[in-house]
């Protein structure tokens, strides 16, 4: 409508109402704007006064639509380039026309505006003429080679959209979603870092994507700043959101797994790491789980080697039928008993990540088993290949219910100090060192090795009879089983004490033969260059002693043995302390994990020297209890069966 029409007086429009329409139309055309206008270009709603930029590739057409309550032929919608004639088109409440082609480097304007005529017959400038008009929409355009690209980045904590340099208070292991918008083409990956640690950006390929909020001191905040990257080249300004870290459970030290991705430099192909743990937090066995309880998975993923263009795949394939209560954007296939995560384009060198998974178990393999030991696996494959470029499984025990007894019997495998005085109740030990000879007895014990008959005259350690006989005759036994090995110069030094390191190597060469035996990949011992490690806080590195390291020698066993839950972790410098000797309390501690066996809920410790009050009261309890059927609990302790 021309600004002429526009001038006609509120008193003269309301006397044309009066005398020329229906009673109906009397509260609606009072000569104002009764109704909207809404002009939208390539989905985006322009606003009155704005000034657009339209390349040769823009979109051309523009759409309008109005809100009237009556339509028919009095209802005019029109629009005029530069203030000239007005191009009118009556009878519908929408409309579409294109832009010119005005020259490069112009600027053209366009009034948009809809109204109702009365009397079309009348002159364009009479009052009598019209009767009421939308809002009136005016819109510059720049006419450019090229429109600049505008990328914005956002991140939502589930439906809400969190404000730049907002805080929220979030527990860790939870999600946040990355989301993104351009004018030109589309938001096809983010880069986000963790407190301002520039050597370690992290890659989200797609429009959309997930960041998982890494474990930390609960009260503490940190910092995610991110950026989003558009298809035509350009990167989004950064936003940064402050993440205060909150938790319902208390914080330990010992096993709290901190963000890994930085600390496994030395990688240098496609890995993947799975690891296992448990919501409760006082769960004394990781992992041994009851059907129907929550069990949550970590599949760590980096690609330490060169960029990879061609579709990766990372599955997680769990033996048992299953309920999902979180798959992290995993595809779930039930019947195939896998979640799998997809990355069409591949995944750039040095690009690492974390799938957190939620499951239930609800049915063991057959109905008549109690419980089941089941092993499950993470595979990474790229393209169409079958064979996957890495694997890692990990150890899990399922059991019916707590009511159910479990058929195989426990036998102990450690004593106390016999006394030739009966009546004198003998000791453990329990915070004393381990010795090799010591070592090998349990080991003899736990496999079932009958040592007692063992010949030990002529065996291949010069230095034998520096202990007992029936540790002679467990070293002989378990050497000639493979179980142990002596030193270079013929000895085996029975009395030298065991370091924690020697120990955890000899688990988890067992966890490695015994995997191999039940035809299982991925509990393999790997190189450095090979395994994605799992570090403790607070230094996020092994330690030996008070010193930090990462070139340890026992590391590949380490790391084996920190992934699958099985290691001690009673330390009094709150880390792995590998060159500590291990006591005879922590060679309980790691066996039982070993074996599945859950510390003992319920009974007596026969020994003078060990306190209810000892922390590893009830795995003692369990290394040394007679043989005995047993029911498990959700806390991961066992309970005797009495006969």
């Amino acid at each position: 409508m021309s600004n002429v029409r526009r001038k006609i007086s509120l008193g003269l429009v309301m006397l044309l109402v009066v005398m020329a329409i229906s009673v109906a139309f009397a509260d609606d055309y009072n000569g104002k704007e009764i109704f909207n206008l809404t002009a939208t270009l390539g989905g985006k709603t322009l606003k009155n006064g704005e000034t657009v930029e339209i390349s040769p590739d823009s979109s051309r057409t523009i759409n309008i639509t109005t809100n009237p309550k009556y339509v028919d032929n009095t209802l005019v919608i029109g629009y005029a380039w530069d203030g000239g004639e007005w191009n009118d088109a009556t009878g519908s409440a929408t409309r579409s026309f294109t832009i010119p082609n005005f020259a490069t480097g112009t600027q053209h304007h366009v009034d948009m505006e809809a109204y109702i005529e009365h009397n079309k017959d009348l002159p364009e400038g009479s009052a009598d003429r019209y009767v009421g008009n939308s809002n009136f929409v005016t819109v510059y355009f720049n006419f450019v080679d090229k429109v600049a690209t505008n990328v914005e980045v956002n991140v939502k904590d589930g439906n809400t959209t969190l404000a730049h340099k907002s805080t929220v208070e979030k527990e860790p292991g939870t999600t946040l979603t990355a989301t993104g918008s351009t004018n030109v083409g589309t938001i096809d990956k983010f880069q986000y870092i963790w407190d301002g640690n520039k050597n370690d950006v992290k890659t989200i390929n797609g429009s959309t994507g997930t960041i998982t909020i890494p474990n930390g001191e609960a009260g503490k905040t940190k910092t995610l700043e991110i950026t989003a990257h558009s298809t035509d080249g350009v990167w989004s300004p950064s936003k940064t959101y402050y993440i205060k870290l909150k938790s319902t459970k208390p914080i330990d030290d010992e096993l709290i797994i901190e963000d890994w991705m930085k600390e496994n430099k030395d990688i240098e192909a496609l890995a993947v790491s799975l690891r296992n743990d448990s919501d409760e937090y006082e769960k004394s066995n990781k992992n041994m789980y009851a059907l129907k309880e929550e069990v949550v998975y970590y599949v760590d993923y980096k690609n330490g080697g060169k960029d990879i263009n061609n579709e990766v795949k990372l599955v997680l394939e769990l033996p048992l039928d299953f309920d999902v209560v979180d798959a992290f954007g995993g595809t779930v296939d039930k019947e195939k008993k896998t979640i799998t995560w997809t990355w069409p384009d591949g995944l750039e060198k040095g690009q690492s990540g974390t799938k957190v998974v939620k499951i239930k178990y609800v049915a063991l393999s057959k109905s008549s088993k109690k419980s089941e030991t089941i092993y499950p696996v993470a595979k990474i494959y790229v393209s169409n290949s079958k064979t996957p470029k890495d694997t890692s499984a990990v150890i899990n025990l399922i059991f019916k219910d707590e009511d159910t007894e479990i058929a195989d019997e426990h036998y102990p495998y450690m004593i106390g100090d016999l006394m030739e005085d009966k009546s004198i109740t003998p000791t453990f030990r329990p915070d004393e060192s381990i010795s090799r000879a010591e070592g090998a007895l349990v080991l003899a014990r736990i496999f079932g090795i009958n040592y007692t008959g063992t010949q030990v005259a002529g065996n291949e350690f010069s230095d034998l009879k520096d202990t007992y006989l029936s540790a002679q005759q467990a070293i002989v036994a378990s050497s000639k089983m493979g179980l142990i090995s002596g030193f270079p110069d013929g000895t085996y030094r029975p009395n030298d004490k065991m370091t924690k390191a020697q120990f955890m190597r000899i688990i988890a060469s067992y966890v490695e033969v015994r995997a191999e035996e039940d035809d299982v990949k991925g509990l393999e011992i790997k190189e450095d260059d090979m395994a994605i490690k799992v570090y403790k806080n607070p230094t996020n590195v092994y330690m030996t002693g008070s010193t930090s390291t990462t070139n340890h020698w026992a590391i590949p066993y380490v790391t084996l043995l920190v992934r699958i839950n099985m290691t001690p972790v009673t330390s009094s410098h709150k880390d792995l302390g590998l060159d500590e000797e291990i006591t005879r309390a922590e060679v309980a501690q790691l066996v039982n994990f070993f074996l599945f066996r859950a510390p003992a809920e319920e009974g007596k410790v026969q020994f003078s020297d060990v306190s209810k009050n000892h922390k590893l009261y009830r795995d003692i309890l369990e290394a040394t209890m007679p043989a005995h059927s047993y029911t498990l609990t959700h806390e991961g302790t066992e309970v005797r069966v009495d006969d």
